[in-house]
This record gives structure tokens, sequence and C-alpha cells, in this order.
């Protein structure tokens, strides 16, 4: 039984490695483990069949090995399919990527929109599609503190989605009060909200937007 699940955990590994990558930096980071259990599977399943795919193509003697070999007495894996699993983990780092690519520019969403399907923003929420959109309009911003009175501005470094809080790290920051007088400047700064208290603002025009 334990030689077994040993086998089955080295079948799963591929889409465990491009699950759990997707978990660190992909756009919902907050998933149960019923959930990681039916990604852990649709990713292998999908890094094996490009991976076997991209295997045919360099016509490698790998091809086509199945992945489990059935005895008279129990399942084995053979140095073949070992040898299969760890090319497959390895190219599903690759695959993670190129798929954390696409999710993060919202290529799907974008074509999706474009074609007038939908006018959906996909699973994530506006805060995350907005701060991956790219460009200054929406990398530059002021971020109102209303108990402290002051005005945060300055460009998007960097952003995080905790499951209670929102964090932000702004890079060449000018700190105003609500009066617009200039306090300080600071080359860098880390900010935390809760999620029902943060206002940001995006005054940055592109020359479109002037005309």
């Amino acid at each position: 039984m334990n030689q077994l699940f040993l086998q089955l955990t080295l079948i799963l590994l591929p889409g465990l490695v491009w699950e759990r990558i997707d978990a660190a930096y992909g756009p919902l980071p907050n998933r149960t483990a019923w959930h990681v259990l039916q990604r852990t599977f649709v990713f292998g399943l999908v890094a094996y069949l490009l991976a076997c795919g991209l295997d045919r193509l360099l016509d490698s003697a790998a091809s086509g090995i199945p992945i489990l070999r059935w005895g008279s007495d129990e399942a084995r894996l053979d140095g073949h399919s070992v040898q299969l699993i760890l090319f497959v983990s390895a190219a599903s780092v690759l695959f993670s990527v190129l798929w954390l690519y696409v999710g993060t520019h919202r290529l799907i969403g974008r074509f999706l929109r474009a074609i007038g399907a939908t006018r959906k923003l996909g699973d994530g929420d506006v805060w995350h599609a907005t701060f991956n959109s790219g460009g200054p309009e929406a990398e530059y911003i002021h971020l109102r503190d209303f108990q402290k009175r002051l005005i945060y501005a300055g460009w998007i470094e960097a952003f995080s989605e905790a499951e209670t809080r929102r964090e932000l790290r702004l890079r060449d920051v000018v700190v105003y009060d609500f009066e617009g007088n200039r306090l300080l400047e600071t080359p860098r700064v880390y900010l935390a909200r809760k999620l029902d208290d943060i206002d940001i603002e995006f005054p940055y025009k592109t020359l479109e937007q002037t005309k």
C-alpha cells in the first residue's frame, strides 16, 4: 500500500509542481484542500499531454511509454516511466510560467471582451485585474488615509492579496496632507489596509485622455 501511494505521488508530481507555483504567484491564493487536489490532477493531466506531445515532436525514445505498468501482483514504475515523470515535472515548470503569463495579462479575457463575448473580468477581483493591467495610468496612484488625513502619491512596485488585508509597496513616494501641503518624500513605503478601508485614486492621464 505504501509503495502504491509513493508511486501515485510520483505520478502526481508534475501537477503538484504546477499547482504550487500557480498558488504562490497566481491570482487566487486562498484555496481549499479539495480545490488544490482538483487543480493538481487537472494541471498534471495537461502537463502529461503537453509534454508527451512535445516529446513526440522531438521523436524521443520515451514517447508513448505508459506511466504505470501492472505486474501480476502489484503496480510498479519502471525506469523509463520515472524518467518520463521527471521530464514532465521539469516541463510543468515552464507550463506554469506560461499559464501565469496568460493569467496575469488576462489574455483569454481580453480576447473574449475584444470579440464582445463577455464583459466580465474573470475569476479574479478588480484589485488584481487593475494592478496587473500595466501602463502608468494603473501604476501611479494616490492612496488616501482618511484617519490620518494623508495622501500617499507614488508608483506601484509590488502588491499582494492577503486574506484580510491589501498590501502595497510604493516607490518614489510623496506624502501630502489633505490641504495639499507636501510633508515628506521617500524612495519607498509599505502600506497595509483592511479590505474595507482602502481608497485609491488613479490621477495619471495618458495623451489620449487629455485630448
